[in-house]
């Protein structure tokens, strides 16, 4: 079966017909920041690995350089997509050759030997995921399996540990919570994922209050679900729309202005936020790429104190009372 076959990969390529260029997995590499973009189940063309790229790409701005010696331009960061087999997930061959030929060069060298621990920290802090929905599975499975990998290859639990805590990611909607470094956003008004990822305990609890209570509040509240994961729960993405799962309600236009104006309520401060976070992970990269030592990756509280900045006056105070209230009771029940 050849690559094609069993799945799609793809490159955002601004001077390419339809801005997409298609690649053999076998050949491709991480050379430079990179961000990995996984759709929905539903993900399973060139088309739509093309446009999971695109709102990724809108949400940081990124475009062609216009002068030279410009940086962070579509020069510095790639935009790969992936999309599924027509049984809407990845198979085991594909998540073996994205495992080979995207991150085993991370962290062995070309003689198969593994590379120094700072090395591979550097490696892997070019990596960022943008993920939708079922996009967030898929990405917990590969890092995973990557985990496993890299131990079978005698590289020390600790590096390999800490060489995914370098990565980050940015989700929407998604099925279950992320399983490394990341912002995750969750709509209340989500008809496919009604409550929220699963096994995220905070953000469970304070949607099954909501829905319970019937609390007619609005806004959003960012916070941490766990040391490394911020969650960020927006009830109203829009004005109109009682279902706001679709991943076109976070696209920004080539003004960085919200794309869809669906009578907007929260989404273009969402948006801002998401864009915000995704950019510093970038940012670590570059830095990385052009430094002789590893530059870690900002903590969580950093991270979360920028997407704060972003959402600004449409934090509810009420909301994050509640979380904080949450949070208590969940440490208080680990300590007992």
């Amino acid at each position: 079966m050849s690559w094609f076959e069993h799945y799609h990969i793809g490159k955002r390529d601004l001077k390419k017909d339809n801005h997409w260029q298609n690649l053999n997995g076998v050949n491709f590499r991480v050379t430079k920041p990179t961000v990995l973009c996984f759709g929905g189940n539903g993900s399973v063309t060139p088309q739509s690995a093309n446009y999971m790229c695109r709102v990724a790409q809108s949400l940081v701005g990124i475009k062609e350089p216009k002068h030279e010696n410009e940086i962070a331009t579509t020069n510095d960061v790639d935009f790969i997509g992936i999309a599924y087999s027509e049984r809407h997930f990845l198979g085991e061959e594909a998540k073996s050759e994205l495992i080979k030929n995207i991150f085993e060069p991370l962290y062995l060298g070309a003689d198969g030997t593994p590379l120094s621990r700072e090395q591979i920290l550097k490696n892997f802090s070019l990596i960022n995921f943008f993920a939708h929905c079922h996009g967030v599975e898929e990405v917990s499975t590969l890092l995973m399996r990557v985990y496993c990998k890299m131990i079978e290859s005698e590289i020390d639990q600790q590096t390999a540990k800490d060489a995914l805590m370098q990565t980050f990611s940015v989700c929407y909607a998604p099925i279950r919570p992320l399983s490394t470094p990341g912002l995750q956003v969750i709509p209340e008004k989500d008809e496919v994922i009604r409550g929220g990822p699963i096994f995220a305990e905070i953000s469970s609890k304070f949607l099954e209050k909501r829905f319970h209570d019937k609390s007619s509040g609005k806004g959003t509240v960012a916070y941490k679900e766990s040391k490394n994961v911020i969650s960020l729960i927006v009830s109203d993405m829009s004005n109109f729309y009682n279902d706001e799962h679709a991943i076109d309600f976070i696209e920004r236009d080539e003004n960085w202005k919200i794309a869809v104006k669906r009578s907007v309520a929260y989404s273009d401060n969402v948006s801002k936020a998401m864009g915000v976070a995704l950019a510093y992970a970038i940012s670590n990269g570059l830095q990385n790429q052009r430094s002789e030592h590893w530059i870690p990756k900002p903590d969580a509280d950093f991270f979360l104190s920028k997407i704060k900045s972003m959402l600004s006056h449409v934090q509810n105070n009420l909301f994050a009372r509640e979380i904080e209230k949450i949070q208590h009771e969940r440490n208080d029940s680990i300590e007992l």
